[in-house]
């Protein structure tokens, strides 16, 4: 939840508001490989939104994972920089993350 303040321009005084943004993401595997697999976005499917993690062995203990996401669309594209959107999915991709790097290392 984002809440900002606003000065009301007729009686001067600050009043505060919320907006609250509240996201349903469906997405499918389109490709997955040893070392990377590929997805897009099935909702909302006007979006036309792909992406793709790839893995990549630093050293015996340690890896890299790029993504990267884009839209086959311009409306697609300016609703991924939108920052409560974007905002949204970084934190999204972190807990997934977080949650994948912790089970591979409980099965280490």
């Amino acid at each position: 939840m984002d809440i900002s303040a606003i000065q009301d321009p007729v009686s001067g005084h600050e009043r505060s508001f919320s907006v609250c943004l509240k996201l349903n993401l469906l997405f499918e595997l389109t490709e997955v490989s040893e070392k990377s697999f590929r997805f897009r976005l099935l909702s909302p499917s006007w979006l036309q939104v792909w992406g793709a993690f790839t893995v990549q062995e630093l050293d015996i203990d340690a890896v890299s994972l790029h993504l990267k996401i884009g839209s086959a669309t311009r409306l697609g594209g300016i609703w991924l920089r939108f920052y409560p959107v974007s905002a949204a999915i970084r934190h999204q991709i972190t807990r997934e993350v977080a949650h994948v790097k912790a089970s591979i290392e409980a099965s280490i």
